[in-house]
């Protein structure tokens, strides 16, 4: 935990330093997910940013 490689090279192109404080004792562990859902309703929440998205399908990739 503490390296955001994302933020390093968004600063390191911006001319930025970055600083990360590793802690190697700690793990992170993700869950990657597909989630299927209407289109309708992404519309909706990226022209009023609102809306509710219901899952039709979710499939577990890891």
């Amino acid at each position: 935990m503490g390296f955001n490689p994302v933020e390093f090279c968004l600063k390191a192109k911006l001319g930025i330093k970055y600083q990360s404080s590793i802690n190697y004792e700690k793990v992170v562990l993700r869950h990657w997910a597909e989630v299927m859902v209407e289109k309708c309703s992404l519309d909706d929440l990226k022209e009023n940013l609102q809306g509710k998205v219901s899952a039709l399908q979710v499939s577990n990739l890891l």
